[in-house]
């Protein structure tokens, strides 16, 4: 019997605040006069371990939030990860079927195709450097943090016309900084260089700004 009952009583364990914990921590907390004030420091250095925790906790859940948010702006425009292929000049149909293979894979959430090239652009009256992506407009739609912010103008038109469409969208601050916006023409200069019998021309196309996105992302809003 005198096993059974200590094997109980170690299972159960002490719980967090035992009765020997609260009659040492009563005897500082409640301290007399003549004890030297030792009941006051004890209640001081109590508030200060309070607050410093609680002001742990508060700048950690701040921590926590905005490390969500920059992860949900960065993954949200740019994705996990880049995937090209091995090939040299890879074929559509390959490029495609990577692209399926991909999606099929049960931890991917999405995969679209895009092309990428850092550009230089002109309006009527300023110019910049600027990222241009080339993108389908479904795949567009499924990249919320684009699609889902739209302030000017929106995506009906995006992609329509010649050569792979002549509307665009553009980031908020691309538009500030060519005093443009929705309806507006723009020039898109290319990196390469076409050589005619005349000598080497640069390769431009004028677009018409479809719509206007914000995302919060400098880097987007700037430069896309």
């Amino acid at each position: 019997m005198t096993t059974h009952a200590t094997s109980s009583r170690s299972e159960k364990g002490a719980g967090p605040f035992a009765r020997f914990e609260r009659k040492i921590s009563m005897r500082y907390l409640r301290a007399r006069k003549q004890d030297g004030g030792v009941g006051l420091i004890a209640t001081l250095s109590f508030l200060c371990i309070f607050l410093a925790i609680w002001a742990m906790i508060a700048i950690m859940s701040i921590m926590n939030g905005f490390r969500a948010e920059t992860i949900r702006l960065t993954i949200g425009l740019d994705g996990h990860m880049y995937v090209g292929s091995a090939s040299p000049n890879p074929t559509d149909l390959q490029i495609i079927g990577l692209r399926d293979r991909i999606r099929a894979l049960p931890e991917v959430k999405n995969a679209f195709l895009f092309t990428q090239v850092q550009t230089f652009v002109q309006s009527a009256n300023q110019n910049g450097p600027a990222v241009v992506t080339g993108i389908a407009r479904d795949d567009l739609k499924d990249l919320h943090l684009v699609s889902d912010n739209i302030v000017v103008g929106g995506l009906e038109d995006f992609g329509t016309g010649h050569n792979g469409g002549d509307n665009i969208i553009i980031g908020i601050a691309l538009a500030d900084l060519l005093g443009v916006s929705a309806g507006d023409h723009i020039t898109i200069y290319s990196p390469k260089i076409r050589t005619t019998p005349f000598g080497p021309r640069p390769v431009f196309k004028s677009y018409k700004v479809a719509g206007v996105f914000e995302t919060g992302l400098q880097a987007a809003d700037q430069y896309k």
